[in-house]
Order: C-alpha cells, then structure tokens, then sequence
C-alpha cells in the first residue's frame, strides 16, 4: 500500500471510532457521496458491535448494508473500500 493509502486509511480508522482525522478528500460529488456512505455504514456497523444487547440479525443486517456501500464505493471511485 502506497504512503498516501495508508495516510487515508489512518485517517478513516481515526474517524471511524469517533476522533478528529483530518482528512480532506477532493473528488467529483458523486465520488465524495460514495466515501461518505461507505464510512458512515463502517461507523454504524461499529458502534451496532458496541452496543450490550446487539442481536445478530442488527449485525447481519448493518453487515448487508457496509457491504452495498464498499461495492457502490468501488464502482464510483474504482478501487476495493479499505475497510469492505
């Protein structure tokens, strides 16, 4: 992985357990919509795992979700989510 990959991915993973990343993204809207659900569903999946009476079918079903928005990031932006 490429220096600025991992920069982007260290970015993500602050953001995804809630602290400051940093990170500034340049793309078309299109582009920036498929990240921003990609990382929203990653975050959600996440904080579902962190809850005390999480059910497997909440997981299975957030699972399906993170899943549709890494293949819809990589149909727009052209590379595999980091996080899929």
């Amino acid at each position: 992985m490429s220096t600025v990959g991992k920069l982007f991915l260290a970015g993500v993973a602050a953001w995804v357990v809630g602290r400051p990343s940093g990170l500034k993204l340049r793309g078309t809207p299109e582009q920036l919509l498929s990240v921003v659900e990609a990382l929203k569903a990653v975050r959600t999946l996440r904080d579902e795992l962190m809850k005390p009476d999480v059910t497997v079918q909440s997981i299975v079903d957030l699972v399906a979700l993170k899943d549709a928005a890494a293949q819809r990031f990589e149909q727009v932006v052209g590379i595999k989510f980091p996080l899929a």
